[in-house]
């Protein structure tokens, strides 16, 4: 092989492995009592949104576990709301997601923990409820919570079955995909809120992330 070839192989091969980023691999999803934290070490933090998340799934369900010690994050999130999104196909869409809390602005409430019981699903077929009670048992459900040191906590727990994962190639799990995390005025930025359009005042733009290539966990 002549020596430039060789040379463009290699920055070919750099480049395909540079697309595909770092996996962020699952823990096992093991179910806790109310009492019993997750050790900080298992968080990862944001800086962006300045709060920490931990995700783990097992067969059935996927976790998402984020914790705010920011305390204007935390009452922005109570106030306009949070969105987790989930994006399959590697373009970063924000079509299919969860919001929760719905937040206290867009339901004429206050910006407290007792707001915060609504779940609202945005672009998920086949649901004959686009909004339903965050205590769910057999679908969609989740908490946000202070604990003891005034630390919002917040978890939410998704169906597998409700996402359109794709099994990986080699047939052992499903095939990687993006997880965001976007509270605030996101109104402002997609123009919808489910499938209608909206109007927001807010003077903040929305703070948005994506946890790229998440690979559920097969076992503990």
């Amino acid at each position: 092989m002549k020596p430039f070839t060789f040379l463009i192989s290699i920055l070919l091969c750099l480049n395909l492995n540079a697309q595909k980023g770092k996996i962020h691999q699952n823990a096992w999803y093991e179910e806790r009592p109310d009492d019993m934290k997750i050790p900080s070490t298992n968080y990862s933090l944001i800086n962006k949104g300045k709060l920490y998340y931990f995700l783990s799934n097992d067969n059935d369900i996927l976790c998402v576990d984020i914790k705010v010690e920011d305390q204007e994050v935390s009452k922005r999130i109570l106030s306009e709301g949070m969105i987790i999104w989930f994006d399959m196909d590697g373009k970063l869409s924000r079509k299919l997601g969860v919001r929760f809390p719905t937040g206290s602005k867009h339901s004429g409430g206050s910006a407290t923990i007792q707001e915060a019981n609504t779940i609202e699903i945005i672009g998920f077929t086949g649901e004959n409820a686009r909004r339903f009670p965050s205590d769910n048992n057999d679908t969609f459900r989740g908490y946000v919570k202070f604990n003891n040191e005034g630390i919002l906590i917040y978890k939410m727990i998704i169906p597998i079955s409700k996402l359109p994962v794709r099994n990986s190639r080699n047939g052992i799990g499903a095939m990687p995909f993006n997880l965001g995390v976007e509270f605030g005025a996101f109104a402002e930025m997609n123009g919808i809120r489910g499938r209608q359009p909206v109007e927001t005042k807010a003077s903040d733009p929305s703070v948005l992330f994506w946890i790229n290539n998440v690979r559920l966990a097969t076992g503990k």
